[in-house]
Order: structure tokens, then C-alpha cells, then sequence
């Protein structure tokens, strides 16, 4: 980028107040083949089939990368940023993108409508990675609430591009519990939750039809110390029945050693029409000298205006040693948002 200040590159970018959709605070519905998703107080909407985890190294402003399996092989990577404007949000990611992606240079610039409270800074970019060959980057800003979305490929498919965009919100006031310091929103669907902020996105769980979301406080040869799986919608007719499906499955051998420590238990989230259950299990530790990990699975199931309700699960894995606290964080923070 020689030549081109970050003072030149933002007089390239459009940062304009939105207009109304008249969407809910979650933003507009997915589409059919897309999920809702949700990265702090950030939300979007994700192709179903693309694989999610941490992002790259050396790209530190965006937190969980989406990428795509095939066709242009899009990259789709988002994360809060600690800035005030949308502007001061897109030299951020700029910032970050020049330390990892060489030939980084501005092509065109665009901007979209949405909420009349949110305002976006968008650029597009080429790169010398082939794979990048094309990026539209935006920074959002509502309230005091900043984001960073990137789409990148070697050719960017326009509807892609287009459903992504259309689909960016922030939304700080959202239903159901606030994060609390230290900890943000994570979600996938209408299914939401809190985890520690230093936790990376891990994704799916390999050879799981399950569950299609995590995230772990990991070391660096990938073993989680401590794991939150999200199911976000398994299927069943009922949270009693999901529980008992996949408590069924923990004992067949999808988490080692599974033994019930306690009894299935019903929250109360004070919320009419949500219901979620509760079981405290423990796993692992078979060997000599080995400690037992503690975890839970909840199951949540929320009425829907069609008579079938909407039923999401979440198991959480501590291994020995670690503070369970935890666990009575993650589930303060259990949220099934009904349909718009």
C-alpha cells in the first residue's frame, strides 16, 4: 500500500446512517441455506454449509472465520473492535489486514442501507493472495458498539456479497441476558450464550452433525482445557427428548467415560414459552492418577407460532482441576430467541 495513507484509504470509504428496514433488534431473518449468527453484539448471516473456527494468525481484529468448501473458496471472518466510530473500526481492520495480506490497494467503494441508529464504512480491496484476490471489508458502529466484517475470495460472488451485506447488525440491546465483564455473546440460529472473551472459535466438533459451533479456551497444540458446544437446533420434539438423545449418545461413546452426577433438573428463565433442562455429568480420568472433568448439557426448547417448537442444545466440558464456576456463568447467560 505505498503511497496510500490510512487518512487517504478512509476518504475512499462512505460512512452513512442507515435506513429503516423495519427488521427486528436480531436483524433480518436467514434465508433459506443460511444461519444466523452472532460474534458480541455483532450479528450476520452465514452460508449453512461453510465450515466455522478461529481466524488466521496475524489478523487480530477479527475473532471467527467462516470459510467455504469449494466454488471460490470464500472467506467470510468478523469480530468486535474497541473503537468508538465505524470509521476508527475500518483503520483497525485495515491496520490488521496490512501486517498479514500482502499487496493490500482500494478498488471501489459502496455503501447499503439498514437501521436508522447503525452506521457502516465499507471498502473494497484487492490483494496479491490469490485466494483474496477480492475483499469488500465494512465497519459497523451502533451505540458504543464497533465491528469488523470481511468477505474475501478469489472472485467474490455478488449474491453472496449482497445476502452478507444486507444481513449486518449490531444490536447491544438484544433479548436475553447481557454478557457479563469479560465474557461476550456467541451464537448460532436463535440460539445464544456467553463465553469468556479470551476463548477462540473452534468450530465445528470433527465428525459431528451436531454440533456445528464452538468455542474453547485452547493451548497451543489445540487441546481445549475447557469446551461449549452449541447444537442450534436438534430436531427433537422436545427438550426432554433432545437430553435424552444425546445423553444416550455421551454414553455410547461421544464423550469418554460419560456418567450422569446428579439429576436432570428444569430452569427457570423466567420467560414465557422458554423452557431448558438441565444435566451435570462427569467424563474422562479412567486412566491411573487421572482426574474426572466436570461438564453440563442443557437443553432449551421455545414455542413456535406453528405448534412445533424450536429446540437447541449445549454441552460444556471442564477438565480436571478447573474451576466449575464456569459452568454457572455459561448457563446464566442460555438464550432460545423465537421466530420474527
Amino acid at each position: 500500500m505505498s503511497g496510500l495513507t490510512r487518512r487517504s484509504l478512509l476518504a475512499l470509504a462512505l460512512a452513512v446512517p442507515l435506513a429503516a428496514t423495519g427488521c427486528s433488534a436480531h436483524g433480518p431473518a436467514a434465508p433459506r441455506g443460511w444461519d444466523r449468527v452472532a460474534v458480541g453484539d455483532l450479528s450476520l448471516s452465514v452460508p449453512t454449509g461453510w465450515s466455522h473456527g478461529p481466524v488466521d494468525t496475524g489478523i487480530g481484529v477479527f475473532t471467527d472465520a467462516w470459510r467455504e468448501d469449494g466454488g471460490n473458496g470464500h472467506l467470510l471472518a468478523a469480530g468486535p473492535v474497541g473503537a468508538t466510530t465505524a470509521e476508527e473500526a475500518l483503520a483497525a481492520a485495515l491496520d490488521a489486514l496490512r501486517t498479514s495480506v500482502p499487496g493490500l490497494r482500494p478498488t471501489t467503494t459502496s455503501a447499503q442501507g439498514g437501521e436508522d441508529s447503525l452506521t457502516v464504512a465499507c471498502l473494497d480491496l484487492a490483494t496479491e493472495r490469490t485466494e483474496l484476490g477480492s475483499v469488500r471489508l465494512w465497519a459497523l458502529e451502533e451505540g458504543a458498539s464497533c465491528a469488523a466484517v470481511l468477505l474475501g475470495a478469489h472472485r467474490l460472488d455478488e449474491s453472496v456479497r449482497t445476502t452478507v451485506e444486507e444481513s449486518l447488525r449490531i444490536s447491544p440491546r438484544h433479548d436475553g441476558p447481557s454478557a457479563p465483564g469479560g465474557w461476550t455473546r456467541v451464537g448460532r440460529g436463535g440460539a445464544s450464550l456467553s463465553v469468556p472473551s479470551a476463548w477462540s472459535a473452534v468450530g465445528a466438533l470433527a465428525g459431528s452433525q451436531r454440533w456445528t459451533a464452538g468455542w474453547g479456551d485452547v493451548d497451543a497444540d489445540g487441546a481445549a482445557r475447557a469446551l461449549v458446544l452449541l447444537c442450534p437446533e436438534t430436531r427433537e420434539a422436545s427438550a426432554s427428548d433432545a437430553l435424552a438423545q444425546i445423553e444416550s449418545d455421551c454414553v455410547a461413546g461421544s464423550v469418554p467415560a460419560f456418567e450422569r452426577d446428579g439429576t436432570v433438573e428444569a430452569l427457570s428463565l423466567d420467560e414465557e414459552g422458554l423452557d431448558a433442562l438441565r444435566l451435570p455429568f462427569t467424563y474422562g480420568g479412567r486412566d491411573e492418577g487421572a482426574g474426572r472433568g466436570s461438564g453440563v448439557l442443557w437443553t432449551l426448547q421455545r414455542s413456535r407460532g406453528d405448534g412445533e417448537p424450536l429446540v437447541c442444545a449445549v454441552l460444556a466440558t471442564l477438565t480436571a482441576g478447573l474451576d466449575t464456576a464456569l459452568l454457572s456463568t455459561v448457563e446464566e447467560g442460555l438464550w432460545l430467541a423465537g421466530s420474527d
